[in-house]
């Protein structure tokens, strides 16, 4: 892939990939493949608008970020709860922010 051939070039490089979030399947089978990668830092994030059994709709949109910069974990999160404050009415999904892989892992 495109972004496999610019880390090989550039492996100090922050890359953003953004993705819809219509069935947890996908999501999985993509963070799975993340996680098998050979990247050392990989976060992502979801937002979540409508709950994930909603059939037929866009249900929110993911980012995952290869070598987030320092702070950006805690920045990010900022951002997230604007956002779901302004776009979610009450208790609805929110959002979510999770290491897929550190430079300390296996």
């Amino acid at each position: 892939s495109s972004l496999k051939t610019a880390y090989a070039r550039w492996p100090t490089g922050v890359y953003a990939v953004w993705y819809p979030i219509k069935d947890r399947y996908s999501v999985a089978e993509f963070y799975r493949a993340l996680r098998g990668s050979d990247w050392r830092k990989v976060l992502a994030s979801e937002l979540l608008v409508f709950p994930e059994d909603t059939a037929f709709r866009l249900n929110g949109c993911g980012l995952v970020v290869i070598n987030p910069p320092w702070g950006f974990e805690r920045t990010f999160s900022e951002a997230l709860s604007d956002l779901k404050r302004i776009l979610i009415d009450g208790d609805g999904p929110g959002f979510s922010l999770e290491w897929l892989k550190t430079e300390t892992s296996p």
